[in-house]
C-alpha cells in the first residue's frame, strides 16, 4: 500500500489517497497518524482510498474502532473525518460511518471527493 498527503491550507483539509491493499492494522495505524495530525493544527481529515484495495472484514473493522473508547485515543474520534470510497468499499464504510455516528464519531463516506471537500466547507461555515 502507497499513500500520499496533501494540505489545504485554505480549507484546513488534510487529504491522504491512498493506493494498492489495505487491511485493518495497516488502516488503523494512518488513521491514528493522521488524526493526531490532524487534531494538533485543527484541521479536518479526508481519506481517499477509492484506488486501493480494501482486505479489512467488517469483524476487524469494528474491532479496530473500539480503540477509539480507551482514554488515550477519545479526543481523536472527535477529529471530522471523510473517506472517499466506491463500490464495495463505499457500502463498507457505510457501514462504519453508521457504527461510528452511533457512537459520537464524526465521520461521512462520499463517492467523490469534491462532494467531501464541499461538506467540510459548508461545516466551516456554520
Amino acid at each position: 500500500m502507497n499513500y500520499t498527503e496533501e494540505i489545504l491550507s485554505d480549507k484546513k483539509l488534510i487529504i491522504v489517497r491512498m493506493t494498492g491493499d489495505y487491511d485493518a492494522k495497516l488502516m488503523d495505524k494512518l488513521a491514528i497518524k493522521f488524526r493526531k495530525q490532524a487534531m494538533d493544527i485543527g484541521y479536518c481529515l479526508i481519506c481517499d482510498i477509492s484506488n486501493g484495495h480494501n482486505k479489512i472484514t467488517l469483524n476487524d473493522g469494528l474491532k479496530a474502532l473500539k480503540k477509539y473508547d480507551k482514554p488515550e485515543y477519545k479526543e481523536l474520534k472527535k477529529v471530522p473525518v471523510s473517506v472517499v470510497a466506491r463500490g464495495p468499499q463505499y457500502i463498507f464504510f457505510k457501514v462504519v460511518e453508521q457504527f461510528l455516528s452511533n457512537v459520537g464519531g464524526d465521520f461521512k463516506v462520499f463517492k467523490e471527493m469534491d462532494t467531501a471537500i464541499n461538506w467540510f466547507s459548508k461545516r466551516s461555515h456554520k
